[in-house]
C-alpha cells in the first residue's frame, strides 16, 4: 500500500481494487481520495442570512437555518462553526 500525505491520499490495496471490481466499479490502478472539507454556504441578506452545512459527500449536516445579523447571533454561529469536526470551508453570496 502506498500512502502520500500531502494534498491527496493515494491508496493501492489489492483487496480494494477487487472489492470494488466485485462492485462494479471500474478504476484505474490508482485510487486517489482527495482531502474534503465540510461546505458551508451563507446567503446574505439586509436581516439575516441563511446557512446550509454538508459534509463530504454532500451529507447534510444540519437543515438550513437563519441567523439574524446580531452580535450574539454572529458569535453562536462561529461557535457552532469552529465546532465541526474536520476543515471547513465557508462560502458567502449576497
Amino acid at each position: 500500500m502506498q500512502v502520500e500525505l500531502l494534498l491527496y491520499v493515494r491508496l493501492i490495496p489489492q483487496e480494494m481494487e477487487s472489492a470494488m471490481r466485485n462492485a462494479g466499479i471500474h478504476a484505474n490502478t490508482h485510487l486517489e481520495v482527495h482531502r474534503m472539507y465540510n461546505a458551508v454556504g451563507i446567503d446574505v441578506s439586509k436581516g439575516k442570512s441563511t446557512v446550509a452545512v454538508l459534509q463530504p459527500g454532500g451529507t447534510v449536516i444540519r437543515n438550513t437555518f437563519d441567523v439574524s445579523h446580531t452580535s450574539q447571533s454572529l458569535h453562536e454561529l462561529t461557535d457552532y462553526l469552529g465546532s465541526l469536526n474536520g476543515n471547513t470551508r465557508i462560502v458567502m453570496e449576497s
